[in-house]
């Protein structure tokens, strides 16, 4: 009786326990004689997930939910820029007035989206110093279930001895809070969220430690020759020593120390991007399935070690059928 009365508790503390893991942490990876290595990333069925991950180290290294921040400031020795969250589709404009008590209608902003390439120069937020103190105007898109959130007014006032002043308010002038925040050397990017009157956030991990990012991003397609907005689910690179090649002539398999420096490396964030996978059946109706493009896969070159990767994208799909788990297979290249 005493061993059936301690397997049972055993059995609810397992229980227990599994219940509290993400169904990420325990998709085991594969590995093969030869090198490779299959893992996946559970963004979910909604994308509420943004997950950076390391080749090198071959695992996830963080993990947030896409709604946790809305701006991300430059922290390198001479960054200056301010970026937005394009996963949650935010976009920003920039008013004539100087006073966050002033009143705006933010439908006669022009509003701009920051730029999948992640280049600096294509910020919708610009080159704020020369601009302060002018109202911005922030939309601040909607969270992983779709909620449509605020609208903020902010003031970007001036960066001095590596930090950032700034004031904000709700839309209708009320709740102005005035804010700083110190540069961190290790990172990109330091995150920041409008709720609860202002916080800086744990967001990206040290700039050394991941080089890829899985999430939604906003990115403009083009019907015909009209640009749109449209967020879209993939993988962004970390520009900051990483450099990508997508290849289409040459097949996964045939990837090789041979042949590596004969392609075109690109620092843009989006050069992996979403469109490894495609769309088919009838969009209209909802009864499609998105597929692989077998003949498309990457080479990642890491310039801080040196180190060169081949990946390419294996599915799309969990074992339950559902979206929004990106499985991929990579290797490292050696000499």
């Amino acid at each position: 009786m005493q061993k059936i009365v301690i397997l049972f508790i055993s059995t609810l503390l397992l229980t227990s326990c599994l219940k509290n893991i993400e169904e990420d942490d325990i998709i085991p990876q594969e590995s093969f004689p030869s090198g490779s290595t299959i893992d996946m990333v559970a963004l979910t069925e909604t994308y509420k997930f943004q997950i950076y991950y390391s080749l090198e180290n071959k695992k996830k290294v963080s993990k947030n939910i896409k709604s946790d921040w809305d701006l991300g400031f430059e922290s390198t020795t001479n960054g200056w820029h301010i970026i937005l969250n394009s996963s949650k589709h935010m976009k920003v404009g920039k008013s004539e007035s100087t006073s966050l008590q002033e009143e705006i209608n933010s439908a006669e902003i022009q509003m701009s989206f920051d730029a999948a390439t992640g280049s600096l120069d294509s910020t919708a937020i610009n080159n704020w110093r020369d601009e302060s103190p002018k109202v911005y105007v922030i939309d601040r898109g909607s969270d992983e279930n779709g909620t449509v959130l605020d609208f903020k007014k902010v003031i970007f006032e001036k960066l001095e001895n590596e930090k950032y002043f700034f004031a904000f308010s709700d839309m209708n002038g009320t709740n102005i809070q005035n804010f700083e925040i110190s540069k961190n050397p290790e990172k990109n990017f330091v995150s920041f969220s409008f709720n609860n009157n202002g916080e800086v956030k744990n967001i990206e991990p040290i700039s050394t430690d991941w080089d890829i990012l899985f999430t939604q991003y906003s990115k403009m397609l083009y019907d015909g020759e009209t640009p749109f907005p449209m967020n879209v689910t993939g993988a962004l690179i970390n520009k900051s020593h990483i450099k990508t090649a997508e290849i289409t002539n040459v097949s996964y398999e045939n990837i090789t120390a041979d042949n590596i420096h004969a392609f075109n490396y690109l620092a843009y964030a989006d050069v992996i991007g979403y469109d490894w996978k495609e769309l088919s059946g009838d969009v209209t109706s909802g009864n499609f399935t998105y597929v692989m493009q077998e003949n498309l896969c990457y080479v990642l070159h890491n310039t801080l070690s040196d180190k060169y990767f081949k990946l390419r994208f294996k599915g799309f799909y969990n074992k339950s059928g559902e979206k929004g788990y990106p499985s991929f297979e990579y290797q490292e290249i050696y000499f």
